[in-house]
């Protein structure tokens, strides 16, 4: 889920930067479309910690509690 959501984040974060350059928008629209690439960036570097952070749990052995006695 967390590669899915850098993958969507990094994907409109593209397609907002290229209309906010391509396109010459009106007064506050071109804030809108900051404002959506700016919350695509902080979208992506929290799916992006999530994924290190969940791939880094799985390397740290697991002490069990022992049955045996």
């Amino acid at each position: 889920m967390a590669i899915l959501g850098m993958a969507v984040s990094a994907l409109l974060g593209i397609g907002a930067m290229l209309a906010f350059i391509t396109i010459s928008w009106p007064d506050d629209t071109s804030r809108y479309v900051l404002a959506v690439f700016v919350a695509s960036v902080i979208g992506f570097m929290t799916s992006a910690s999530l994924a290190v952070f969940s791939a880094a749990r799985d390397t740290y052995p697991r002490h069990r509690k022992s049955t045996e006695e």
